[in-house]
């Protein structure tokens, strides 16, 4: 919590309208990252050459 809070405490309110789209984009981020399990990642492609 006391990270969010630092966040928002250099927020500058005189940059509200760049805020407001910022905002729904946060959001969005944070609800398609918690929908998504570590099972639906595919495994990286083998090597074929060995470094």
């Amino acid at each position: 919590m006391d990270k969010i809070l630092g966040y928002v405490k250099i927020a500058r309110l005189d940059h509200w309208v760049k805020q407001l789209f910022i905002l729904p984009g946060v959001v969005l981020a944070v609800a398609l990252k918690s929908s998504h399990s570590a099972s639906t990642v595919s495994p990286p492609p083998p090597r074929i050459f060995a470094s």
